[in-house]
């Protein structure tokens, strides 16, 4: 039995051949012989007891490569098909350029789905935004109970924040409170002015496993310093993604904070960045004082 995974007590037990929908909240049952998961008011055909595990979250068994039930949902989210296919395409595209046709395949219909699926079936979490102002610099801010968890481009409207939060946490609530951004908006304020040159906020940052990696990778880049992306390929042990490095970047969600703008052509050109060129030549001018 996986640490995550609970014994079936006989209250859960009656709850699963009952169908009873007041422990859906409580936990998730998964059968071994199918491999698929379910909530406790499930009404497929009750599996043998000895067959079941037992879950808190649907994150835990997709963690055990269980899938989710197609009758119950029970994820609670489920994405419609042209975006499915297109989260999957784009992820395996970017994260597993060069393998053979053969396990390009495996790759799309089992690693990559699980990984993406698991990625976009977060708890619905409430997310408090602010409008952040210093000088000429006007940008959305954003977090979670977490940390902060996005960082919007200069003079965008709010609907780039809300476009973001409804594919990265469907169904999750948008709450406007500049009190509980203050201090994020600090450090941010704190490094305008050239009085910081690292962040010590909490962040809450979702992506893939590649994405992650790429994104410690920047914030490893010291102030006032530039690397290339073939650099950050070398630094996650990935030198032939260098293009899904580039494209791991450009779905940074908090600028500034994790610094892409620190990446840049191996030629030293200044390359595309989602602020905009602008404020990345700002920001390594700020940086390099």
């Amino acid at each position: 039995m996986g640490i995550s995974a609970v014994s079936v007590t006989d209250d859960k037990w009656r709850a699963i051949v009952n169908n009873d929908k007041s422990y859906d909240r409580k936990f998730l049952y998964a059968v071994k012989t199918t491999g698929i998961f379910c909530r406790p008011s499930c009404k497929s055909r009750p599996p043998k007891r000895e067959n079941i595990r037992i879950f808190k979250t649907a994150e835990q068994a997709l963690a055990e490569h269980f899938r989710p039930c197609k009758r119950c949902k029970p994820t609670g989210q489920r994405l419609p098909d042209h975006e499915w296919i297109a989260c999957v395409t784009e992820y395996v595209n970017h994260n597993y350029m060069g393998c053979t046709p053969l396990q390009y395949r495996l790759l799309k219909s089992k690693k990559a789905q699980m990984e993406v699926y698991s990625m976009t079936i977060q708890t619905s979490k409430t997310i408090y935004w602010s409008l952040l102002t210093y000088e000429d610099w006007n940008l959305y801010i954003a977090a979670t109970s977490e940390g902060l968890c996005y960082v919007g481009s200069p003079d965008q409207p709010v609907a780039e924040l809300t476009a973001w939060a409804g594919r990265r946490y469907p169904g999750s609530s948008l709450v406007e409170e500049a009190a509980f951004l203050q201090p994020y908006a600090k450090e941010l304020v704190e490094y305008f002015r050239g009085e910081r040159t690292r962040f010590t906020i909490p962040f809450d940052i979702q992506g893939t496993a590649f994405q992650r990696a790429v994104w410690d990778a920047l914030c490893d880049i010291p102030y006032g310093e530039t690397q290339s992306y073939s650099d950050i390929a070398h630094a996650i042990q990935k030198p032939a993604s260098v293009r899904a490095v580039g494209a791991a970047i450009g779905a940074n969600p908090i600028l500034i904070t994790v610094p892409c703008h620190r990446v840049i052509g191996k030629n030293g050109t200044l390359t595309g960045y989602r602020g905009g060129l602008d404020m990345k030549v700002k920001l390594l001018q700020l940086e390099r004082g």
